[in-house]
């Protein structure tokens, strides 16, 4: 299976393959436009408290089955979420121009791996949702991830079969091989890539490339679908 990831990574870095993979998840993922109305108010917003509204939408449509099971998580929802944005405002602010595949990732990583812990402990956010609230505040930046994403990547780091890193090390990890592909991808022309998406087609939003990767991993890895550059497998 490493093998397999390590080829999936690969393949991520040809823009025709990632917009295959992209029209996969439009069709099979409903879900995505409560992501584009928790976006698109966000991008109108520039509050923190506006902010704080577009990851609870976003973490309340993800992350319902934690939180239907759990109603003290759904109630502690948003004041968890404050928690976390007052804790890492100062690494928010830092890596607020920071831009996945033109980044010097390397640089970031710990402050990274240090915001991802501060939502992750969180009971009501978890590891998912850190995801998710991370690529809120910058969605040109986090990739979000579920467990699926995360046990699959893992396979590529170096402790792998040994042990998981830290949590917020992890991620940071994860994040560093996303880098990667997104460095690939920007060699063209980005902005070609971005329109080109189903959803601008179809809705005119446009979607960062972080997104594009997550939608790709989410269909390879969740979906459990392959596809190549043109077909469906």
């Amino acid at each position: 299976m490493q093998d397999e990831v390590r080829k999936f990574v690969e393949a991520m870095k040809n823009p025709d393959f990632v917009l295959k993979g992209c029209q996969l998840f439009v069709e099979e993922e409903q879900r995505d436009a409560v992501y584009m109305a928790a976006l698109s108010y966000r991008l109108m917003h520039d509050s923190q408290n506006d902010m704080i509204l577009s990851m609870k939408a976003l973490l309340a449509s993800w992350n319902w089955r934690l939180l239907m099971a759990n109603p003290h998580l759904r109630h502690s929802l948003e004041n968890d979420l404050r928690n976390a944005v007052s804790e890492t405002n100062d690494i928010i602010q830092e890596l607020q121009a920071e831009r996945l595949g033109r980044t010097a990732i390397d640089q970031q990583l710990d402050k990274i791996a240090k915001a991802f812990k501060a939502f992750a402990d969180k009971h009501s956010i978890n590891t998912t949702g850190a995801s998710k609230a991370l690529h809120v505040v910058n969605p040109d930046l986090f990739v979000m991830w579920d467990n699926m994403i995360k046990t699959n990547y893992h396979r590529l780091h170096d402790d792998y079969g040994v042990q998981y890193s830290p949590i917020g090390e992890c991620y940071a990890k994860f994040l560093k091989d996303c880098n990667e592909i997104a460095r690939a991808l920007t060699k063209n022309e980005i902005e070609q890539l971005t329109v080109q998406h189903p959803s601008f087609k179809t809705f005119g939003f446009r979607k960062s490339l972080p997104k594009m990767i997550d939608e790709c991993n989410f269909v390879r890895f969740f979906l459990n679908k392959k596809w190549d550059k043109t077909t469906q497998q």
